[in-house]
């Protein structure tokens, strides 16, 4: 997927020292253009390091949720759901450090059409 960001700002940004560790959380709202050229805003976090982390919500332009997506440090882990821009379910993917586990999809009239469960290889 490729992404066209047009507007980013850093809402809020903290570091603190803890047991020689340093704690950083960064909050920021960005403006961009999925690959379906449809504006969407997103509100997540970062690390240290630029990475997100922790819930990532991603909104259609009239406010409505297009993500919800969960990450730890940069990797996927943890639920990452889609809706379409009629309001229903697209897509739901579990994931378990950056690795894909469940993948449900959904046409626009909630017609399942994909669903699996991946597994490593013996």
């Amino acid at each position: 997927m490729r992404y066209k960001i047009i507007i980013a700002f850093i809402l809020f940004v903290s570091c603190n020292a803890k047991i020689g560790k340093k704690q950083c959380q960064t909050i920021s709202y960005i403006t961009y253009y999925d690959e379906e050229n449809t504006k969407v805003e997103m509100k997540g976090q970062t690390d240290c390091a630029g990475k997100f982390h922790g819930v990532q919500y991603h909104f259609f332009y009239n406010g409505d949720t297009v993500y919800v997506i969960n990450y730890n440090h940069g990797v996927l882990n943890g639920m990452k759901i889609r809706w379409h821009e009629n309001g229903r379910k697209a897509s739901f993917a579990l994931y378990s450090n950056g690795s894909l586990k469940k993948l449900k999809m959904w046409d626009t009239d909630s017609t399942l059409i994909i669903d699996t469960i991946y597994e490593k290889p013996k």
